[in-house]
């Protein structure tokens, strides 16, 4: 059986990819075993559920292709791993500095 974390996953774009089809605001595909899929579009001010086939079926085209153009899973997972380590000893040198008596 799949743990929730094996049906969920996100996508690393290098720099270099430029231009992607992700970059029209936030988004949340939602696919299902036995419904149709939904997709929550976020902008600054409001959010929405789209369920209808015409409205859904661009976001999973754009997914396609940001996906084609995106890190390997493995890759993604290694520098997220990387980067909160990195972020994770910054915090500690900043606490032990602030901790530091002045003088």
């Amino acid at each position: 059986a799949d743990s929730a974390l094996d049906l969920v996953f996100q996508l690393l774009l290098p720099f270099a990819a430029g231009a992607h089809a992700g970059l029209d605001g936030d988004q949340l595909l939602l696919q299902f075993e036995r419904q149709r899929p939904i997709v929550h579009v976020e902008n600054l001010r409001s959010g929405e559920f789209l369920d209808d086939a015409a409205d859904t079926a661009p976001f999973f085209d754009a997914l396609s292709r940001v996906a084609a153009v995106s890190l390997p899973a493995g890759e993604s997972v290694r520098l997220i791993t990387e980067r909160a380590a990195e972020l994770e000893r910054e915090a500690v040198r900043q606490s032990d500095r602030a901790a530091r008596p002045l003088g």
